[in-house]
């Protein structure tokens, strides 16, 4: 039984962390998006 419960309390914060990561990563992704957008933006009115 307690070997049952860590490991679901293990898998629990496996799954925290990996949708912590998820949230990161598409974070990262529009900051760097937004970047190029704007750097594009500059060419082109240039």
């Amino acid at each position: 039984m307690i070997i049952l419960r860590c490991k679901s309390v293990g898998f629990a914060l496996q799954n925290s962390r990996f949708r912590n990561a998820k949230t990161q990563l598409s974070l990262f992704k529009g900051i760097i998006f937004t970047k190029l957008r704007e750097r594009l933006h500059e060419t082109w009115i240039k």
